[in-house]
């Protein structure tokens, strides 16, 4: 049946994405492009991603399946429209490798397509009786509520998502959020901003230095001292510069551990188009 062949091929590729984010996030701290998503939404993306691949394999409960992965690919796509707009170079989708959100854009337009060329048969009254709908609708209750267990886990455990994320990957050092938004100003203008440097080790660390040039400045604050547990605030000050638009850029900081030589974050912004003079206007 095409529509079971067209629902297997998704659900494959949604434990490959689900496989790739994973893959990402035991990878070493390093800034990403897409969304600045809260650690409990990565979490609950993946798990979402790996519940819809496993049950659009299992062919079972196939409307409500296709519905799933309609509803799904419809917040893709708008997400991946959004990051196209505004200018991101990655969509964050496949983890640490970097993908275009267009042509992301362009595949979830596709695979769209497949799923309204391939729907199931809803003229069949009998395949929404007995009491099908009722473990439709208990099934995906299910799934949503295993979507959020991650961050029931980490509260359980009195540790914050993003620092269980930051354990799995063996990180000494975490910076929050892992892509600052500075917001939006002129050119020329100098816009400020504020990361938490956390040490999850168990020996002091020294951040010594960081990113310094004619953009971006991190080292006003610095050197500075984290003892094991605690956090500091450290100001991030962005020059804009360049064309109108949306940017974003990789920031480093620089440290005295060994395990942790480098610590990556990413400054995002927007450069505004020159303000029109009244003279200009007249």
């Amino acid at each position: 049946m095409f529509c079971h062949a067209i629902l297997r091929c998704i659900g494959v590729l949604f434990l490959v994405a689900a496989a790739m984010k994973l893959a990402g996030f035991a990878l070493p701290s390093s800034p990403q492009g897409g969304l600045s998503l809260p650690p409990v939404l990565q979490f609950s993306v993946v798990e979402w991603e790996l519940v819809l691949g496993v049950w659009l394999l299992a062919g079972r409960f196939l409307r409500a399946a296709w519905i799933s992965a309609l509803l799904t690919f419809l917040t893709f796509a708008g997400v991946t429209l959004y990051l196209g707009l505004s200018g991101q170079e990655s969509c964050g989708c496949l983890g640490a490798v970097k993908a275009s959100p267009w042509l992301a854009f362009v595949v979830d337009v596709g695979i769209l397509a497949l799923l309204l060329i391939g729907r199931p048969d809803f003229s069949q009254p009998d395949s929404w009786e007995r009491g099908r709908v009722a473990r439709g609708a208990a099934l995906i209750a299910c799934a949503v509520a295993l979507c959020i267990s991650g961050a029931g886990v980490a509260a359980l455990f009195r540790q914050s998502a993003g620092g269980t994320l930051a354990k799995w990957r063996g990180e000494q050092i975490v910076v929050t959020p892992r892509i600052l938004n500075v917001g939006g100003g002129q050119r020329g203008e100098t816009l400020v901003g504020t990361v938490e440097v956390a040490n999850l080790g168990d020996n002091p660390v020294r951040v010594v230095g960081g990113t310094t040039d004619c953009s971006c400045v991190v080292t006003r604050d610095l050197p500075v001292t984290i003892p094991p547990g605690e956090t500091r605030q450290v100001s991030v000050e962005v020059g804009l510069r360049g064309t109108p638009g949306s940017f974003q850029r990789p920031v480093w900081f620089w440290t005295d551990s060994g395990r942790a030589p480098t610590v990556g974050f990413g400054v995002a912004g927007k450069i505004d188009p020159p303000r029109q003079s009244v003279v200009d206007a007249k």
